[in-house]
């Protein structure tokens, strides 16, 4: 599905994170000439003494929140999301844990850890989407998923993650944040 074109410039210090609700925030600077020489509303820079008030090379912040396809169904509604229950706050290599959930474990298509790291200028350095091992268990009561950690720092390397469960139509959970430790080597 084609996405509508943003009539926002934000050729300067361009950047895209996604949030844990699994939208995607953009920012930077639209220095197309938004403001006008002089203009006193916006005296951002002026006050540094460098720029006159208004000067059009400024830039002017502009920030979206795109929420993508994956989000709707066909008809345009919000999609019926998986929901993670409870998940651990920090894992370790060589393991495993527990997620619990609610909804059809029959419909839960893959579990991933996504981490972002620093964005600038268009570009991200350390960003990581691990796929995870997982089998569907079901106990009395609740429903649960048993996950394979990653084995080596290599696959995962140590950071802050958005653990998400995603459906077997692309539709993914809010994002839980988890804990990926150094490998102490035990």
């Amino acid at each position: 599905m084609p996405l509508a074109r943003t009539t926002i410039s934000r050729g300067l210090h361009g950047t895209a994170t996604l949030l844990p609700d699994a939208s995607v925030f953009f920012a930077g600077e639209n220095r197309e000439a938004l403001v006008q020489n002089n203009d006193p509303s916006y005296p951002l820079i002026a006050s540094y003494g460098v720029l006159s008030q208004g000067d059009p090379d400024q830039g002017v912040p502009a920030v979206q929140i795109l929420s993508p396809p994956y989000l709707f169904n066909k008809s345009g509604t919000s999609a019926t999301r998986p929901n993670i229950v409870d998940a651990p706050k920090e894992i370790s290599y060589r393991g495993h844990f527990d997620i619990t959930f609610a909804g059809d474990s029959d419909d839960i298509a893959s579990v991933v850890m996504l981490r972002s790291d620093h964005n600038t200028h268009s570009f991200t350095g350390g960003d990581r989407y691990v796929k995870l091992a997982f089998r569907q268990k079901v106990a009395e009561r609740k429903r649960e998923l048993r996950v394979v950690t990653p084995k080596l720092p290599a696959q995962a390397i140590p950071g802050i993650y958005m653990l998400f469960v995603v459906d077997h139509n692309g539709v993914p959970s809010v994002g839980k944040k988890i804990v990926l430790p150094s490998d102490t080597g035990d």
